[in-house]
């Protein structure tokens, strides 16, 4: 699974040994990322489309990120993605996510990596 555009794109692998993924960074050396983070094993993997707008008259051109409201979203607690719907109703609410037919989804027990991507990125599953 690979996610454009950015700077830092990074790549999560299924291992179905581990149950988890495995997470490394695009464009690094060959286990550059590996010796940073040897044991860095995902649970849960979440991409959530968000609204991005760059703050007007900032010079340093910094992006404000909306997190309240809904978007669609993945979810991926095994080899395959399920499509979700992330909401939050107010700043001081949590996240929660539903599936296709509306009900709760939880998530498995471990690290949660979560990806906010542009309301407009592509996300590539090979």
């Amino acid at each position: 699974m690979r996610s454009t555009p950015g700077p830092a794109c990074q790549s999560q692998r299924s291992d179905g040994r581990a149950l988890g993924f495995r997470r490394t960074v695009l464009n690094t050396a060959i286990g550059e990322d590996a010796t940073r983070d040897p044991d860095l094993l995902i649970a849960n993997l979440i991409l959530m489309w968000v609204r991005v707008t760059t703050i007007p008259g900032d010079v340093k051109r910094r992006l404000r990120i909306q997190t309240c409201g809904e978007g669609p979203a993945q979810i991926w607690c095994s080899p395959r993605p399920e499509p979700a719907t992330w909401f939050k109703t107010a700043p001081d609410a949590p996240i929660q996510f539903r599936d296709a037919y509306g009900r709760p989804l939880f998530l498995r027990r471990g690290l949660t990596w979560v990806h906010l991507l542009p309301d407009d990125a592509i996300v590539r599953v090979r």
